[in-house]
């Protein structure tokens, strides 16, 4: 398994509260 590169990182961290919200909706849902 590769190592993320730090772009990668930042850019799942931007986008990390409107996907986790998303994972959340459809796991408890």
């Amino acid at each position: 398994m590769r190592e993320r590169p730090a772009s990668w990182a930042a850019s799942l961290a931007a986008h990390d509260d409107s996907f986790f919200l998303l994972i959340r909706e459809t796991t408890c849902a």
